[in-house]
């Protein structure tokens, strides 16, 4: 089903491209714009620091400092302490780039609810662009934090939260020398120590500590690569979203849909491809603040399909992605919900 989907959308873009050149060139320029005006210069130093945190070891004392909320409150290993914090200040894609940087030993029961938990627009692209920009509103921001954190959180909280805490490991006991260890111990024979050890010496050189130049460099390739995974995919969506621009308003005089419903049915689409471009419509259709509310709401919580394949193309391990769509898609139907109930019992 995944290839058959991706297989559709590189039709429709090559098809878009001969079809209509100027228009594909610039679809394609604005994702790479936003890209590096917006993206590129908050995630990549972000990327690094966070890596070099992990490399030096910083990210475990914070997984020990926040244990008692991640273990107690969303049940979740102590690991995951450090990604939803950082997922919560950058949201996408740094929470499923830290996903990616957990072992394997803490993936053992499932990726879906981080995912949920973590997978989200961040702060300030919440508070910057939709609250000011698309709504007209600063003083929308802490709505906007509500309505869609707290879908988010409400939907993981409900449908995905394990039903036990996970079992913290203790430490083993340890026991004090008796009398008759006081005398010195024979040495043991080299021979049984050197078969004891070569097996784990592969282990001891990959554990051992690293100069802060080796942190750097390999900091900043894991960075790149997840940098540029972005740029490419935030690209393709938005020549699809292009794609969708061009094509539906035609395409529902045909059908015969009002006037009044055809930009709003055009931002949908748009923004279920990439919520910037969708939200962008919203603003150069002058669409009524409810409805564009509502839209902005769902199109945030859901994150798009742009953010969704953002996620896959970090996310090397393997989750169920049509169950996370499907979850992303009732996710934001709950917090556009809100958001509505809310505008109608206070307009």
């Amino acid at each position: 089903m995944q290839r058959k989907f991706i297989l559709l959308m590189i039709v429709v873009c090559l098809a878009f491209c001969l079809c209509y050149p100027t228009q594909f060139t610039q679809s394609a320029s604005y994702g790479l714009r936003l890209w590096y005006q917006a993206l590129l210069p908050v995630l990549l130093p972000f990327l690094i620091l966070t890596a070099l945190l992990r490399g030096m070891g910083y990210t475990q004392k914070l997984d020990a400092l926040l244990s008692p909320i991640t273990t107690r409150f969303f049940r979740l290993p102590p690991a995951y302490g450090s990604v939803l914090f950082f997922g919560l200040l950058s949201g996408l894609p740094v929470s499923a780039v830290l996903l990616q940087a957990l072992p394997e030993k803490e993936k053992q029961q499932g990726l879906l609810y981080p995912l949920l938990l973590s997978t989200h627009m961040s702060p300030g692209f919440l508070t910057g662009y939709l609250a000011a920009y698309v709504l007209g509103k600063p003083s929308a921001s802490p709505l906007l934090f509500l309505t869609i954190y707290g879908g988010n959180l409400l939907a993981a909280w409900l449908f995905l939260r394990p039903k036990q805490a996970p079992e913290t490991p203790t430490a083993p006991e340890t026991r004090k020398p008796s009398s008759a260890r006081r005398f010195p111990m024979p040495a043991p024979d080299s021979d049984k120590t050197a078969a004891v050890s070569a097996p784990d010496a592969h282990a001891a050189a990959a554990s051992a500590p690293r100069s802060l130049s080796a942190l750097f460099q390999s900091a900043t390739q894991t960075a790149l690569n997840g940098i540029f995974t972005v740029g490419v995919s935030v690209m393709l969506f938005s020549v699809l979203a292009g794609f969708c621009s061009l094509v539906l308003p035609p395409a529902f005089r045909l059908l015969g849909i009002p006037s009044k419903s055809a930009p709003l049915l055009t931002a949908l689409i748009s923004g279920l491809c990439e919520v910037t471009g969708g939200c962008s419509l919203l603003v150069t259709q002058d669409v009524a603040f409810v409805p564009r509310a509502v839209l902005v709401v769902f199109f945030a919580s859901f994150g798009g399909l742009s953010g969704i394949f953002q996620t896959k193309s970090v996310l090397k391990s393997p989750f169920p992605l049509w169950k996370y769509i499907g979850i992303k898609i009732s996710t934001a139907l709950l917090s556009a919900g809100a958001m509505l109930i809310f505008l109608s019992q206070t307009l």
